[in-house]
């Protein structure tokens, strides 16, 4: 296995390559052999790319490459970059992730108190798991229209009306880049014993720059999936399932082998590995950029008559009814 001390080389997608170099004629998955049998449509338009779409197989003796030691390390690598102590590569979307998270943690009958505005796929893990849903009060901002996330106080009046509720369930941020008071809301729940889950599909950017927001974990979270492929520079469909270690781990695993592909695709794990890479090296710096970038466009869009882009300060203000 390969050490850490090379964090920021994304080593599982470089195992890959190595594979493709060394032109082994496969005997295995996929079926268009690393390109050979695709039809040249296919191969056209992804080029180089279906030399690494391979399955669980890498064979590379001199390098001591193996599939399970090497996704191993990288998830590794990325716990410590997202500052989680256990990560687990979806190629499956968060869904996935949220669907074995819950799966996880709540059992047939458990109550499980969450946003009116959660995603489906959180409906979906409560179908599966057998879990009861108790929803938040559905908030919308007087002015702007749009979905504020509820409050903490939300959260604890809830938890007061259902204290035999095994978890509680946040969207951080929502769908408007607004973000809860996080840490007060895992305050009560684990006042009174709950797991404090998140999907936190839209903020796998957080641990990057000290101007974002903090992270799931670092506000109380005790398992978190994210996007990847929505805010860094993973493949579509990429994401990745964060826990503490408060958390058992290997009921982790045993729910994803209900819900994951037991043919992973190489080229989305790779590219989780290389977006981790990327964030470990140049993180900060690209996230400066963008947050300086971001900032003059809105005041470009706020000097424009009858146009409201939303700004930190703005999202601070809302007025939920």
């Amino acid at each position: 296995m390969t050490t850490r001390k090379h964090a920021a080389e994304p080593d599982f997608l470089l195992a890959l390559d190595r594979y493709r170099q060394q032109g082994v004629l496969a005997w295995h998955t996929p079926g268009h052999k690393q390109g050979r049998g695709a039809s040249p449509a296919l191969l056209r338009a992804l080029g180089q790319s279906l030399a690494l779409d391979v399955s669980d197989v890498l064979a590379d003796k001199r390098h001591h490459d193996d599939w399970d030691e090497v996704l191993l390390e990288a998830e590794a690598r990325a716990a410590e970059a997202f500052g989680a102590a256990w990560t687990r590569f979806l190629v499956n979307g968060t869904s996935g992730g949220i669907q074995a998270m819950l799966l996880a943690v709540l059992k047939d009958g458990d109550r499980l108190i969450l946003p009116r505005a959660a995603h489906m796929s959180v409906a979906a893990g409560l179908t599966l798991c057998g879990a009861v849903g108790e929803y938040l009060p559905y908030r919308v901002d007087r002015q702007l229209g749009l979905e504020v996330p509820p409050s903490a106080e939300d959260y604890a009046e809830a938890i007061a009306t259902h204290p035999d509720a095994k978890a509680v369930l946040v969207t951080y941020p929502n769908y408007y880049g607004m973000c809860a008071d996080l840490a007060a809301i895992a305050a009560v729940a684990e006042s009174h014993g709950m797991w404090v889950l998140v999907d936190e599909a839209h903020g796998a950017h957080y641990a990057f720059h000290p101007q974002l927001p903090p992270t799931a974990l670092s506000c109380g979270a005790h398992i978190t999936v994210q996007s990847a492929h929505k805010t860094l520079g993973a493949l579509t469909q990429s994401s990745m399932l964060h826990a503490a270690a408060a958390v058992d781990h290997a009921a982790l695993d045993r729910a994803l082998t209900l819900v994951k592909s037991t043919s992973p695709n190489a080229l989305l794990l790779g590219s989780l590995d290389a977006a981790r890479a990327q964030m470990a090296v140049a993180g900060k710096q690209l996230w400066s950029s963008a947050l300086e970038q971001a900032g003059a466009a809105r005041e470009q869009i706020n000097a424009l008559p009858g146009w409201l882009c939303l700004t930190p300060d703005r999202m601070r203000q809302v007025v939920p009814y």
